[in-house]
């Protein structure tokens, strides 16, 4: 992954804490045992998890990337969904309520 000044800190805290390897951020580049670097290649499978409290993103749920062999169980259902980046453009897409992971609405 390309390492840029808005995830060098994201990929410094998975790197120490996942990756048995000592990375910090010195202005805006990331380096990893003492050495900057513009890429890194993650060892393990990771995976995004963060909060479902979109206004809130400070809440105890908010993780980050956690590697796959930390994920207990399996996602079947879809709870919501949101279209639009923008939060003044999101609408919830109904059709797309609760349905099984996998299902075309």
């Amino acid at each position: 992954l390309e390492a840029s000044p808005w995830n060098a800190t994201l990929y410094a805290r998975t790197i120490n804490t996942y990756e048995w390897a000592v990375a910090a951020v010195k202005h805006d580049t990331l380096s990893v045992n003492g050495k900057p670097l513009e890429h890194y290649r993650f060892h393990k499978n990771y995976y995004w998890v963060f909060s479902g409290a979109e206004d809130n993103l400070q809440d105890s749920r908010t993780v980050g990337f956690i590697p796959e062999e930390c994920i207990e169980g399996k996602a079947t259902t879809l709870l919501y969904s949101l279209d639009g980046k923008e939060p003044w453009h999101r609408r919830l897409r109904l059709h797309r309520l609760f349905k099984p992971l996998g299902q075309t609405p």
